[in-house]
């Protein structure tokens, strides 16, 4: 099959008219077969297989892959961990965002239906993540309402948003105006991690009244 997809692209660049479109044509679509069976090839060729620990974390930070969010609300300890965990979440993707390249060009048809289904799922995760993130928002009480809404698992608004492909328009994103909606983000997210470990200073304090009172009864 490699010899054959040399061959096309051999005919392409010696070809003229419709026989070079015909033969880049073929070659394009050869390319996407291959890659769509990538991971059955005799020699590996997934150029995104040392990335797995990372598609892993990733997973973990919606909020259905907190490992604590089903102990919320039941001890003081498990809720404040479990606001700790989103914070840093979102701090964490915050900084994803603001790290990422400019837009090169949205995904064609093709390119995205070659793709697995877990790598659809990161694109339309990391997109998903920029809509809310890069949207301004009016004020900080705005802002801190929405995270509290993400904080208690309500995602639904970013699942609203379309996955990438070619039936997209091409958007000019403004990225420096981005960038600064993202940082209002992490300026309130910020502020929620002071105010935890404030709590956590409280609950700390109060543990301590409390042993303090039992050693006075033993005695």
């Amino acid at each position: 099959m490699a010899h054959h997809l040399a061959e096309l692209i051999e005919t392409a660049e010696r070809s003229e008219g419709s026989e070079r479109q015909s033969a880049e044509d073929r070659a394009v679509d050869l390319i996407l077969k291959l890659w769509t069976n990538r991971r059955a090839l005799p020699i590996p060729a997934d150029p995104l297989a040392g990335y797995g620990p990372a598609i892993k974390v990733l997973a973990s930070m919606v909020p259905s892959g907190d490992p604590w969010r089903i102990y919320g609300r039941r001890e003081t300890s498990d809720d404040l961990l479990r606001e700790m965990y989103a914070a840093l979440v979102h701090l964490v993707m915050s900084g994803l965002l603001l790290t990422r390249g400019p837009e090169i060009r949205a995904i064609d048809n093709a390119e995205w239906q070659a793709l697995t289904d877990e790598e659809r799922e990161l694109v339309a995760f990391f997109e998903r993540w920029r809509a809310f993130f890069a949207t301004p928002v009016p004020n900080k009480v705005d802002l801190k309402r929405l995270y509290e809404k993400l904080i208690n698992g309500d995602f639904e608004s970013l699942k609203d948003q379309p996955a990438p492909s070619g039936q997209r328009e091409e958007v000019s994103i403004d990225l420096e105006g981005e960038r600064r909606a993202i940082l209002s983000h992490v300026e309130v997210f910020q502020e929620r991690l002071e105010k935890l470990v404030e709590k956590w200073r409280a609950t700390l304090a109060d543990d301590m009244v409390g042993e303090t009172d039992n050693s006075a009864d033993n005695a």
